[in-house]
């Protein structure tokens, strides 16, 4: 069902009410098409952004959609040196917000949405130091997260590399779908290897960094090398040892990561490749980190454990998104979905149907 405007309760518009008014207009625009319980769940994402970002960022970015020319005017530097900046500093900001839960998925709805992480990367893309003889990079070196602020000047030309090894680190989803759609294919293979040789290793160097200072893992031990760009997590629970290896392709995140779940006694196939579908799409769809992943993968094991069942749409039993259990119940076969799956299977689907049993919905929200 399309979301009607008497459909928004009260004290949902007084929370969006605190949205600046142009984002407020812009929502409205998102959420043509949605059925209410998504159009609803966007709202919230963008509220829980305005927590993070001043008012004025929000609107900052939010304008360069509408102003399509600006990556034309080349010879404004000013323009776009302060547009350049303040990415970084959203991305910056994002960074340091992304330890609380929900967040990092609201900041990639919300941009996805705005449509400023592509406008961004195709201004990048003219000041890039791509060499396209060769089809790679004039530098060779990875490019560290500490040099922008050793940098004499702060140019387009000069923040260019910075802001792409940053979004890519923060927002590798949104980075991998920039790529595939809106990098121009004669540039394709020569912004891959700049990736793969001034990126990429500096990305794997950070993450694994961010795992090694992890807190409160419990009985999960994760190792990870640079050389071999692959991390490997042990989790004992009931008297099993459950691994799983992530494999980081040479230029993530333009490529998908591989998922081996080791083989233990007494766990069913299905079951690993379920987890493994799961880690897939924290880290190539939901702009996740390795540590998100893995921190997600444990939940997953120990509600498993426990008795809990998964969502029959995505596989996992906490949502991948919001860390949510399955709270929809199906009266007729009984099974548990998230809202958030049942409600994108009835918009995708056109139909009021329960996934499993295929009668006409009839659920209830359960603890």
């Amino acid at each position: 069902r399309a979301l009607e405007p008497e459909d928004v309760d009260e004290e949902a518009e007084s929370r969006v009410a605190l949205l600046p008014e142009e984002t407020r207009k812009r929502l409205k625009v998102w959420q043509q098409g949605l059925i209410e319980e998504e159009a609803k769940e966007l709202a919230e994402d963008l509220i829980l952004v305005r927590r993070w970002l001043p008012r004025g960022m929000m609107m900052e970015t939010e304008s360069w959609i509408e102003d399509s020319l600006f990556v034309e005017r080349l010879e404004d530097k000013d323009l776009l040196t302060g547009r350049m900046l303040t990415w970084l500093c959203l991305l910056e900001i994002l960074d340091s917000a992304s330890s609380q839960q929900h967040v990092r998925g609201s900041f990639s709805i919300y941009l996805r949405n705005s449509g400023a992480a592509n406008l961004i990367l195709n201004l990048v893309l003219l000041f890039l130091p791509l060499d396209r003889a060769t089809g790679g990079s004039k530098k060779r070196t990875p490019i560290s997260s500490s040099e922008l602020w050793e940098e004499s000047s702060m140019e387009p030309s000069t923040l260019a590399p910075h802001v792409l090894q940053k979004t890519a680190q923060v927002l590798p989803t949104l980075t991998k779908l920039w790529w595939e759609e809106f990098c121009p294919k004669s540039l394709s293979d020569a912004v891959s290897q700049f990736v793969e040789d001034r990126i990429a290793p500096e990305a794997l160097r950070l993450e694994l960094q961010r795992i090694e200072s992890a807190t409160g893992m419990g009985e999960m031990t994760i190792s990870g090398s640079i050389f071999t760009r692959e991390v490997s997590a042990t989790y004992e629970q009931d008297d099993c040892q459950l691994s799983v290896v992530i494999t980081v392709p040479s230029n993530f995140p333009l490529r998908n990561v591989e998922v081996d779940g080791r083989k233990t006694l007494g766990i069913p196939e299905k079951r690993w490749k379920r987890w493994a579908l799961m880690i897939r799409m924290m880290l190539n769809n939901q702009d996740g980190t390795l540590l998100d992943a893995l921190q997600l993968w444990k939940e997953n094991v120990d509600k498993e454990f426990e008795g809990v069942e998964p969502c029959p749409v995505c596989y996992s039993v906490l949502s991948v998104k919001t860390h949510e259990l399955p709270t929809l119940q199906c009266k007729t076969c009984k099974n548990k979905f998230h809202a958030s799956c049942l409600y994108k299977w009835f918009n995708t689907s056109g139909k009021s149907q329960c996934v499993l049993c295929q009668q006409p919905w009839s659920g209830t929200h359960v603890g």
